[in-house]
């Protein structure tokens, strides 16, 4: 993802919105400041997820499990195989990787 081509805002009603490119889903979000955790909620409530959190006065950083996401790509791998080496590459090595964690830095502006 290129910096400053995705957005979250959010609003003190507990509500949010995730803007990709031209993009926008709003949502709704639960923060958990104990458990250190946010729960997202978009789509009228189809999609729920919850991420672990840090943050600072001018930084929030959004980790979330993968396991989802690698069970995706093992799926789709073996088609795309044929397509693409690097895809096939990558699903192989991802089958070693239990409880892998994705993230992203948020920056207020």
């Amino acid at each position: 993802v290129k910096e400053g081509s995705c957005s979250f805002t959010f609003a003190e009603n507990d509500t949010c919105t995730f803007k990709v490119g031209s993009r926008e889903i709003k949502g709704k979000y639960t923060l958990d400041g104990e458990k250190k955790t946010i729960q997202f909620s978009f789509l009228q409530g189809r999609f729920t997820s919850t991420a672990h959190v840090a943050y600072s006065v001018s930084t929030l950083s959004i980790v979330f499990n993968a396991d989802k996401m690698l069970s995706l790509v093992q799926k789709v791998a073996p088609t795309a195989a044929s397509y693409s080496t690097t895809l096939a590459t990558l699903a192989t090595m991802l089958e070693s990787y239990k409880g892998m964690m994705l993230g992203m830095k948020l920056e207020k502006k």
